[in-house]
């Protein structure tokens, strides 16, 4: 039980944490029900069929699933918890899972560096269990990568101390598992505690050489994925536009002071991209865990840890700190917006250097008894200053007063402790309540039941022959404050609530319509170019409703309204949407900007001429015979087509153009040609044909064989390992 009373801490931290779970309720903030709860519905759709899930036709006139990062789809515990709970139930198990997992590798990695069982405990819960990390559910991808923090310090600790084939593979693995995690920023982090431990070591060279043949394996190992990345981002990339935004969401001075202080940064600045940032619902690690960081001192094996928090706590900081606006120009940070991101490896290096401020208190209490009066002593005055200066500044946020009380009544609790006999076991127990119940701002969970209830809206469009939808509606409710506490029903607003039966944002995925609307990543320039020419591109995309908040009209010209069983919100059915595919028998050649500027030209679109952007070769049919096209198969990735071409022509698809689609005719390949500046083509001759369009980029098929590779090799470096040990 000496050993065990960890696990036990752990798994009661984790019921308390989630008890809401258990009562069949979830956590559906911003993200989680506007893109993960129908992301997953997807991946786990596609995998039960055992379909590698590339490209994702339903959003945006299709665009890539496997490049997207976020969408996880060869992460192990976002596919199996998916399989095992269902797309809504299975994101929130997965969080669970990863706050276990973050404490975890935190534990392991500070018992390696020497810290004890009570400080590992220590710092461990207050990483994976504090307020921040409880609720980061609310950002999946963010919470999986940053859950591999604790591992990654564990491997490189490894390599640092005694290079091997072994733990080079360990390391390497563990970097891969992270990029599969999806968010990158939080694997830019990562890297970095791994560079300072190898500069930081007795060998550095050695150590560098380490951990960089762990970096290209780790490469290697996630290219099935970053291959396809990298295509979508040049692909996607407006030649014209010029990078911005990067400081949208820094995290502000005051907001600083709330990873300390509970709610020291509220209520937060307006407007939405103001001078707060509001990524995250809450930085808060809480008193207890920031004041054991701080007394940590700065030793040589605590020294990586303080350069990690002092480089992201700059790079946070952003538009509120000159350095950090400096810094965020260079790459690889100008790659990346919403520098609050990297306030995770600052709440990071505070919780485990809080293990090491555990230790050394206890040492103090051990040797020199005085001094830790002291510096308990401190930690009070610090505290009653704080509360003191609540009440002495008139532009100190109501926020930071309320927060300051717990502050004085945390660091009391504190330097009583530290007087006592058994201050481990005090320790531990106060931080551990600490963790659950001081003061904070909370997303109410709600009914999963909810989440699942089918679409009547989707219901009524479907009943009708249909193309695609333009959903545009409300994904807040207006004057709802943007985190609350739960209303008489315990439950969250009624948009949150709602958002399936309101198509809101994603959730058209789960009912398995095509829409012109996504989240996520940004927009295809070529599809935000092509609609903002007006009615035209809607029509030949074949959009054949429309879905808008009762107060927002269509701004054109054309569809008839109708109400919905959904009392604010109004569907506009368009009866001159086109088909999926048509054959053109007159085309143009034009560049993509001519093409949009033809588009533009008039409120209604026309199946007699396509600009293209190559010369194809048609000529106009014999007068009364008509060119048909009929789709026979359509899966994501394949579509196949039947069709009769009056004379040479061009097929058009109503689907976006990328890269990584090619098409054949009657079995041989044939060029793909890019109309109207953002819809697929491609000319047949005269008489019936057999078209099938294929996406298989080149980037997923070498990624593949890489990955495979390199996942092999890592098999094969622990398996020899385990073998030799065995001999």
């Amino acid at each position: 039980m000496k050993r065990a009373w960890p696990i036990v801490g752990v798994l009661l931290l984790a019921i308390v944490s989630f008890h809401w779970l258990l009562r069949g309720q979830v956590q559906a903030a911003r993200d989680l029900y506007a893109q993960f709860f129908p992301e997953t519905h997807v991946l786990v759709e596609r995998w039960r069929a055992l379909e590698v899930p590339l490209w994702l036709p339903h959003e945006r006139l299709g665009q890539p699933f496997l490049a997207l990062l976020y969408t996880q789809v060869f992460y192990l515990p976002r596919v199996l918890t998916g399989l095992l709970f269902g797309h809504v139930v299975g994101p929130n198990v997965m969080h669970v899972f990863h706050c276990v997992w973050a404490f975890s590798g935190a534990f392991l990695a500070l018992r390696r560096v020497g810290r004890s069982r009570a400080a590992a405990f220590i710092g461990g819960a207050g990483w994976a269990f504090s307020p921040f990390f409880v609720e980061l559910s609310q950002n999946l991808a963010f919470a999986s990568t940053a859950a591999w923090a604790g591992w990654t310090f564990w491997a490189v600790e490894g390599v640092v101390r005694t290079p091997s084939l072994r733990r080079v593979a360990l390391l390497a693995l563990v970097q891969a598992a992270t990029f599969h995690a999806g968010a990158p920023e939080m694997w830019l982090w990562q890297a970095m505690v791994v560079l300072v431990f190898a500069l930081s070591s007795r060998a550095p060279r050695r150590s560098l050489l380490s951990v960089g043949a762990a970096g290209v394996w780790a490469a290697l190992g996630f290219a099935v994925v970053a291959l396809p990345a990298a295509e979508l981002v040049l692909a996607w990339t407006d030649p014209t536009a010029r990078a911005g935004g990067l400081t949208e969401w820094s995290m502000s001075w005051q907001q600083l002071v709330s990873i300390a202080v509970p709610d020291a940064d509220f209520p937060r600045a307006e407007p939405f991209f103001g001078a707060d940032q509001r990524f995250f619902f809450t930085l808060l690690l809480g008193p207890s865990l920031v004041w054991l960081a701080l007394v940590s001192g700065a030793r040589r094996r605590t020294r990586p840890l303080v350069v990690l928090a002092l480089v992201c706590g700059v790079l946070a900081l952003g538009a509120h700190f000159l350095p950090a606006q400096w810094l965020l120009t260079v790459p690889p940070f100008r790659f990346f917006r919403f520098p609050v991101k990297y306030a995770v490896g600052l709440l990071f290096a505070l919780a485990m250097l809080a293990a090491f401020g555990v230790d050394r208190l206890r040492a103090l209490g051990r040797r020199r008894p005085l001094e830790l009066r002291v510096v308990a002593a401190s930690a009070v005055g610090i505290a009653v200053g704080l509360v003191l200066s609540g009440r002495l500044f008139t532009d100190v946020r109501a926020g930071f007063v309320d927060g300051g009380r717990w502050v004085l009544l945390s660091v009391l609790v504190m330097a009583l402790l530290l007087q006592l006999q058994a201050r481990l076991a005090g320790l531990v127990i106060w931080v551990t309540l600490e963790l659950v119940v001081m003061p904070r701002r909370v997303w109410p969970p709600a009914p999963a039941a909810r989440f699942l209830e089918p679409s009547p809206l989707a219901a009524t469009i479907r009943s009708e022959p249909h193309g695609r939808v333009s959903i545009r509606v409300d994904m807040d409710d207006p004057g709802t404050p943007w985190c609350t506490t739960p209303d008489a029903d315990d439950e969250a607003d009624r948009i949150v609530l709602d958002s399936r039966k309101r198509l809101s944002v994603l959730r058209f995925l789960e009912e398995d319509l095509r829409s012109t609307s996504g989240y996520g990543f940004r927009d295809p320039w070529r599809l935000a170019r092509a609609f903002s020419q007006g009615p035209a591109a809607f029509q030949l995309a074949g959009v054949t409703h429309f879905v808008r908040n009762a107060g927002e009209p269509l701004r054109f010209d054309g569809p008839t309204p109708s109400r919905t069983t959904i009392d604010d919100l109004w569907l506009w059915r368009a009866p001159t949407a086109f088909p999926r595919s048509w054959i053109v028998h007159r085309t143009g050649t034009m560049s993509d900007d001519e093409a949009f500027a033809e588009l533009g030209k008039s409120p209604v679109a026309t199946m007699e001429f396509s600009p293209v952007d190559r010369p194809v070769t048609v000529s106009l049919p014999p007068e009364g015979c008509v060119s048909t096209v009929t789709t026979r198969e359509e899966r994501p990735e394949l579509i196949t087509q039947q069709l009769v071409a009056c004379s040479p022509g061009l097929v058009v698809l109503a689907d976006a153009w990328f890269p990584g689609w090619s098409v054949d005719v009657d079995g041989a390949d044939a060029a793909l040609v890019r109309t109207w500046g953002f819809l697929r083509g491609v000319a047949v001759p005269t008489g019936e044909h057999r078209v099938t369009w294929r996406y298989r980029p080149w980037t997923f098929q070498v990624g593949a064989w890489v990955s495979s590779a390199a996942w092999l090799a890592f098999a094969l470096a622990l398996w020899r390992r385990k073998t030799s040990a065995s001999a």
